[in-house]
C-alpha cells in the first residue's frame, strides 16, 4: 500500500535529546500532517479482508474512528500530550488490587463465556456473582453465547489498527523510547514510548483467580508486553470486546444496565494499568464496539438478530429466576413510601457523582477540541440500544433521552458529525437529562419490570415538563430544574432529590416527596390525588390547592386552599382557607381564612392564633359565616378581621365564627369589623361562651359622631349617634355606604328650612325697591324706575301708585350647603301726600309670592307674603332724603324626599314667619346738559323670625325651633336719566350702578332635631352675599300727558349668588 504520508515540521526543538521529547516539542511547535489518501487506505485495509456486504460494514466501522487519524493537526497538540500524560498517570498510580484485576480482564477477551465471566465479575451484588460464575462455566443459555460470539466475530478492530497505523499519530507525537522490543509498528504502544512506564514494569503477588484457566497459563503484564509490541496502539481490541459484551448483557438484562456499562469501562480501564493502550485506545475501542452493536440490533448485519436477542433475554431471566432477574428496588413498588423512609434509593448527591465519575472516566478528563455547545447528535438507531431499559418509552422518547445525556461536543474523538463518541449510556440508562419540550409517560404496572417501578437518576433540566400516566411507579432521585411542570396522573411519581416549579396531582394518583419539593413563590401545588412527605416537612411558599389527601407536617407561607385533608401539623405563616379538614394542631402568625367563600375548617388538634395573625371572617345575611371549628383548645390572638361577602349584612344579626370542644381562652388584639366602607356605620360585638365564640352586628354610633364630612354632614352624624339602636332611622342610615353616606346625610338634614331665611332676606329688597322709587319720581325729575301715579282729584295732593314685578334668582352650591334656586312675583302699591314744600310721606302694601328648591337634596319651598310699608322723603336744593319701615308676614310650607336603604320618606312641613325691616338713603343730584346724574348712599336693617314646627311623613321628620336672623345693608351708588323727544312723546332712558356690603350673620342656620328623639342639631343654609354689584336700566315712553308705559331689568351680582328681576310699568293719570 501507498499511502504517500508526508510530515512538515514547523519548528525543530534542538535540545531535546530522547526522541519522545523531541517528538513531543514537535507537536507543541504545530506539527501538521497532510494525508494523501486516508479513506481510501481505509477501503484498502478492509477490501484486502473481507469482501462484499462486509467491506462496507468494515469501512463504517473504521470510519467511526476518522478523527483519529486527523490528530496530528496543530489544534489537537494538548489533547495529544494530555494522552500520553494520562496514560503515565494512570499506570504509575494503579493499586494492587487494579493490577491483579488488569491481568484477570486481559485474559481470553474474545472468547464469548470468559469475556462475560469477567464482565460480569464487576459488577456488584450475588446475582451478578452467580451470572459470572454461570458464565465462566458456559451455563448460559447457548444461544447468548452464539450472539455474542456473532457480534464479536465483526469488530473490525484489526482493520481499524491497520488503517491508521500509517498516520502513526503515536509514533509522531511521541517517539520512541529506548527498549529491546523489535519490529515496532505505527502507534506505538505506551510501555514503548514512556520510560516512566517501561522502567517500571510489575507482576502480581497473587494473580488471579482465573477461571478455567491455570495460574501457570494466565498471560501477565511480560506477556501481555511481549505479546502486543508488534500491534498498533489503536484502537483497543480488548476494550471493543469488553464493551461489546458489557452493552450486549445490558440490552438482555437491562436491571444491570449502568453497571454492565461500567464495567465495561473498567474493562478497559484494565488496558491503562497494564500499560498496554493509551486512554484514546479505550475510547476509540468503545466507540466502534457500540457503532457495530447497534448495527446488529438494526437488522442491518443480520435480520434475525433483534428476534434473537429476544429470545436470549427470556432465557436468561427464565434460567437465573425472579430474583436476578428482578429490575432494581422491584421490591419498593408495593411499598414506595417504606423504601424512601428506610434510605434504600441513593440520594441525589449519591446520583451525581456517579454521573460524574462516569464522565470522567468516559473522557479521562482530556481536553475537548472544537466547539462544546453544537447540538446533540443522536446516532442513527442508537435508541436500540436502550429499548429494554425503557419499555414504556417510544423510540423519539429514547433519542430525547439520548440526546439529553449525551457528551458535550468537542469530547476527544467526536467527528462532530455522527454522535458516537458523544454517547454517554451509563447516564442515558438513568432516562433524561434535560426535557426540551412537554414529556409523557405511561408506566402499566401489570407489565411488570420496568413497568411497574424505575428509578431516573440524572438531574433533569429544561424548560418542558413532566406528565407521569399509569399505574406503575416512577421515581426522580436527581436534582431537577426543569421548569415546566409535573402532572402525576396515575400511579405513584416519587420524588427522592429535587424539584421545582408548578405540581399537579389527579385523583388516584400519589406523589411522594422526601423534602426535595418546595412550593417556590409563584409556583402552584394543586392536589386531588394523594401528597405525602417522607422523613420530612413540606414547605410552601407559592399557593397549593388540595382537593385529596396531603400527609405532611406544612411551614406554608404562601396561599393554602384545603378542600381535603390533611394528615398533619401546620405552622402557618401565610393565609389557610377552604373548606377541608385538619389532623393535626394549627399554628398561626399568618392568615386563616375558612371556606372558599362562606365555609366551615375544621381542625382536630389545638387552634393558636400568634402575635401578628388575623382570624379573616367572612359573613352574609341570616347568621351565614365562616366557622373554625376545633377538637383542641383555642387561643386567641391577634387580628379579628370581618369580610363582607356580596349578599347584604343584616344589622343586629349574631354570627358564630369559632367553636371548640375543651374551650376557647384569650382575646384578638384588634376587631377589624366587616364593613369597611360598605358599611362604616356598622360594628361588631364579641361574646365568648367558654366553647363558642359569636359577634353580633350593631350601629357604630363612633362612627356615626366621628364621621368627617361637611359642617351640615357632621351635625347630622352626631343627632344619629344619639339615637337608640331600635330606632327605624338609624337602622336605615347603619347601611350606608361610605360613598353614599354624605349625600344621603344632606338628605337628612334639612338644609331647606335654613336656606329659606336667605330667600326671605333676598327678596326683601323688592319692596324697598319699590317705595325708594316712589320717593324719587315724587321728588324730582324721575330718575330710575319710577312708577306711575296718577292724583285722586284735581288739587287733591294724596297720589295713588302701583308696580308689579317678577324676579328670579340662585346662591351657588358650596363645601357645606347645595344650591338654591328662587324665584317671586308680586305688586306694590300705595298712597303718599307732600307736607308742605319739602316732605312728602306715604303708605304702602304688597302680596307676593315665592319658590324655592335645593334640587340636590329633593327639597323645595314657598312663601306667601304680604308687606305693609311707611315711607317718607324730602328734598333740599339738589339734596335729597329718602326712608321708610316695613313688616311683612310670611306663611311658609316646605317638602323633601329622603330615601335611604329600606326606608323612603316624603316629608313636609307648615309654618310662619315675619320680617321687620328700616331702611332709608341720601341722595344728591347734579344736572350736565340733558343728563341728570345723582350720586346716593343707602343703610338698611332687617330682622327675620321663624316658628318653629314638626315635619310629618315619617321617621326621618325633623322638628325646628324658633328661628331669627338680622342683617344690615350698606349701598354706595350712582343713578343717570335721560331723556329725548320721539314723536309727540318723551322716550326717557335709566340706568344706576351701585355696590352692597352686607354685615351681620350672612350663613343662616337652624337649630333641628329628628322628631323621633335625637339631640338637637344646627344645620346652615345657601349664605347671603358678602359683596355685591347693583345693576338697574329702564326705558320709558310717555306718549302724552295721561299715558306712559315702561320696562325696567334689575340685577345683583354677589360673590356667592345673582338675583334678576323685570318689571313692566303702565301709568294713568286723572
Amino acid at each position: 500500500m501507498n499511502f504517500n504520508e508526508k510530515v512538515f515540521v514547523t519548528c525543530i526543538d534542538a535540545t531535546a535529546a530522547p526522541l519522545r521529547s523531541a517528538a513531543v516539542g514537535l507537536m507543541a511547535c504545530g506539527l501538521i500532517l497532510v494525508s494523501g489518501d486516508l479513506a481510501q487506505a481505509q477501503t484498502q485495509t478492509c477490501q484486502n479482508s473481507y469482501s462484499g456486504q462486509q467491506v462496507v460494514q468494515c469501512q463504517n466501522s473504521v470510519d467511526t474512528l476518522s478523527v483519529f487519524g486527523t490528530l496530528l493537526d496543530a489544534k489537537n497538540a494538548a489533547l495529544v500530550a494530555a494522552n500520553l500524560q494520562k496514560i503515565i498517570e494512570i499506570y504509575t498510580t494503579s493499586t494492587p488490587e487494579e493490577k491483579n484485576l488488569a491481568t484477570i480482564n486481559a485474559q481470553g477477551p474474545f472468547v464469548p463465556n470468559y469475556v462475560s465471566g469477567n464482565i460480569w465479575a464487576m459488577v456488584p451484588g450475588a446475582s451478578a456473582s452467580s451470572i459470572s460464575a454461570r458464565a465462566y462455566a458456559s451455563e448460559l443459555p447457548p444461544l447468548v453465547y452464539n450472539l455474542l460470539n456473532d457480534v464479536l466475530s465483526t469488530t473490525y478492530v484489526g482493520q481499524a489498527k491497520d488503517a491508521y497505523a500509517p498516520v502513526d499519530v503515536y509514533g509522531n507525537a511521541y517517539g520512541l523510547y529506548p527498549t529491546t522490543y523489535e519490529s515496532i509498528p505505527g502507534d506505538p504502544r505506551p510501555f514503548l514510548v514512556s520510560g516512566e512506564i517501561y522502567n517500571n514494569p510489575w507482576n502480581t503477588t497473587e494473580p488471579g483467580p482465573f477461571p478455567t484457566i491455570p495460574s501457570g497459563e494466565a498471560c501477565q503484564q511480560a506477556c501481555e508486553w511481549s505479546a502486543n509490541a508488534s500491534e498498533p496502539s489503536f484502537p483497543s481490541g480488548h476494550t471493543e470486546a469488553g464493551y461489546t459484551t458489557g452493552l450486549l448483557y445490558a440490552v438482555l438484562m437491562p436491571q444491570y444496565y449502568q453497571d454492565l456499562v461500567a464495567a465495561a469501562q473498567d474493562f478497559g480501564y484494565s488496558r491503562n494499568i497494564l500499560g498496554v493502550h493509551y486512554p484514546l485506545d479505550i475510547i476509540g475501542g468503545r466507540i466502534i464496539a457500540t457503532y457495530n452493536l447497534v448495527q446488529w440490533l438494526s437488522g442491518a448485519y443480520s435480520g434475525s438478530f433483534a428476534s434473537e436477542m429476544t429470545i436470549a433475554a427470556e432465557e436468561m431471566q427464565a434460567q437465573l429466576g425472579a430474583a436476578a432477574g428482578a429490575v432494581p428496588y422491584a421490591a419498593c413498588a408495593s411499598n414506595v413510601v417504606g423504601c424512601m423512609a428506610a434510605g434504600v434509593f441513593p440520594t441525589a448527591a449519591q446520583f451525581t457523582l456517579a454521573n460524574q465519575t462516569m464522565v470522567s472516566n468516559l473522557t479521562y478528563d482530556l481536553p475537548y477540541v472544537g466547539s462544546q455547545t453544537d447540538a446533540p447528535i443522536v446516532p442513527e438507531n442508537a435508541y436500540l440500544l436502550l429499548q429494554s431499559r425503557f419499555p414504556y418509552l417510544s423510540a423519539d422518547q429514547i433519542n430525547d433521552v439520548i440526546a439529553s445525556t449525551e457528551l458535550p461536543s468537542g469530547v476527544p474523538l467526536d467527528d462532530h458529525k455522527t454522535g458516537w463518541a458523544r454517547l454517554n449510556l451509563y447516564a442515558a440508562a438513568g432516562g433524561y437529562g434535560a426535557f426540551t419540550h412537554d414529556v409523557t409517560v405511561t408506566m402499566n404496572a401489570s407489565s411488570g419490570g420496568f413497568d411497574a417501578i424505575d428509578v431516573w437518576s440524572n438531574n433533569i433540566s429544561g424548560p418542558g415538563g413532566l406528565t407521569k400516566l399509569g399505574d406503575g411507579v416512577l421515581i426522580l432521585g436527581g436534582d431537577n430544574t426543569y421548569t415546566g411542570g409535573t402532572k402525576v396522573g396515575g400511579g405513584t411519581l416519587a420524588l427522592t432529590g429535587s424539584m421545582v416549579g408548578d405540581l399537579s396531582i389527579s385523583a388516584g394518583a400519589t406523589f411522594l416527596s422526601s423534602g426535595g419539593f418546595i412550593v417556590a413563590q409563584g409556583a402552584k401545588l394543586t392536589n386531588d390525588g394523594t401528597f405525602q412527605s417522607v422523613n420530612a416537612s413540606f414547605t410552601s411558599h407559592g399557593a397549593i390547592h388540595n382537593r385529596g389527601t396531603l400527609v405532611s407536617d406544612i411551614t406554608n407561607s404562601g396561599l393554602l386552599t384545603n378542600n381535603g385533608t390533611i394528615a398533619g401539623d401546620l405552622t402557618n405563616t401565610g393565609t389557610l382557607k377552604g373548606t377541608g379538614i385538619l389532623i393535626g394542631n394549627l399554628a398561626s402568625t399568618g392568615v386563616v381564612a375558612p371556606g372558599n367563600s362562606i365555609g366551615t375548617t375544621q381542625v382536630t388538634g389545638s387552634v393558636t392564633f400568634g402575635p401578628g395573625s388575623v382570624y379573616q371572617v367572612e359573613v352574609a345575611a341570616n347568621g351565614a359565616s365562616d366557622l373554625l371549628v376545633a377538637g383542641g383548645p383555642i387561643t386567641l390572638g391577634g387580628t379579628l378581621e370581618f369580610v363582607q361577602t356580596e349578599a347584604a349584612v343584616q344589622p343586629f344579626t349574631s354570627y358564630t365564627i369559632l367553636s371548640s370542644a375543651t374551650g376557647i381562652t384569650g382575646s384578638f388584639g384588634a376587631v377589624v369589623d366587616p364593613f369597611g366602607t360598605a358599611f362604616p356605620f356598622l360594628d361588631v360585638a364579641l361574646t365568648n361562651t367558654g366553647t363558642s365564640l359569636s359577634a353580633a352586628v350593631v350601629p357604630d354610633s363612633a362612627a356615626f359622631a366621628s364621621f368627617n364630612g361637611t359642617g351640615n354632614q357632621r351635625a347630622v352624624g352626631d343627632a344619629l349617634a344619639s339615637l337608640p339602636i331600635t330606632n327605624g332611622l338609624l337602622q336605615s342610615a347603619s347601611l350606608l355606604s361610605a360613598a353614599a353616606a354624605p349625600a344621603a346625610f344632606d338628605l337628612l338634614s334639612g338644609q331647606i328650612y335654613a336656606s329659606a331665611a336667605t330667600v326671605l332676606q333676598q327678596q326683601s329688597t323688592y319692596v324697598r325697591d319699590a317705595v325708594g322709587a316712589r320717593l324719587r319720581q315724587a321728588s324730582g325729575p324721575g330718575l330710575a324706575g319710577d312708577p306711575a301715579t296718577a292724583a285722586l282729584a284735581p288739587g287733591w295732593t294724596p297720589t295713588l301708585w302701583a308696580q308689579a314685578y317678577g324676579g328670579w334668582g340662585s346662591t351657588d352650591a358650596s363645601a357645606n350647603t347645595a344650591e338654591l334656586s328662587r324665584s317671586i312675583g308680586g305688586v306694590v302699591g300705595g298712597i303718599d301726600t307732600t307736607l308742605g314744600d319739602t316732605w312728602r310721606v306715604g303708605l304702602a302694601g304688597g302680596y307676593s309670592q315665592s319658590n324655592y328648591s335645593l334640587d340636590a337634596l329633593s327639597s323645595s319651598g314657598g312663601a306667601d307674603s304680604y308687606d305693609l310699608s311707611a315711607y317718607a322723603g324730602a328734598r333740599f336744593g339738589d339734596l335729597a332724603l329718602r326712608f321708610g319701615a316695613a313688616y311683612g308676614w310670611h306663611d311658609l310650607s316646605a317638602n323633601r324626599t329622603v330615601v335611604l336603604p329600606g326606608f323612603a320618606n316624603a316629608l313636609s312641613a307648615d309654618y310662619s314667619g315675619n320680617t321687620a325691616q328700616a331702611f332709608g338713603e341720601i341722595a344728591y343730584g347734579l344736572a350736565s346738559g340733558p343728563t341728570r346724574i345723582e350720586p346716593f348712599a343707602a343703610l338698611s336693617y332687617l330682622q327675620l323670625d321663624l316658628d318653629g314646627f314638626t315635619e310629618t311623613g315619617g321617621p326621618a321628620a325633623l322638628t325646628s325651633a324658633a328661628q331669627t336672623q338680622d342683617n344690615t345693608f350698606t349701598t354706595l351708588g350712582v343713578r343717570a336719566i335721560q331723556s329725548v323727544a320721539l314723536g309727540s312723546g318723551l322716550l326717557t332712558a335709566r340706568g344706576s350702578l351701585a355696590w352692597q356690603y352686607a354685615f351681620g350673620e350672612l350663613n343662616p342656620q337652624a337649630t333641628l332635631a329628628f322628631a323621633s328623639g335625637s339631640t338637637p342639631f344646627t344645620v346652615t343654609g345657601a349664605p347671603l352675599g358678602r359683596n355685591a354689584a347693583l345693576i338697574g336700566v329702564a326705558l320709558d315712553y310717555r306718549a302724552s300727558s295721561a299715558l306712559s308705559v315702561g320696562v325696567a331689568y334689575s340685577g345683583a351680582v354677589s360673590d356667592v349668588g345673582q338675583d334678576h328681576a323685570v318689571s313692566g310699568r303702565l301709568s294713568l293719570s286723572f
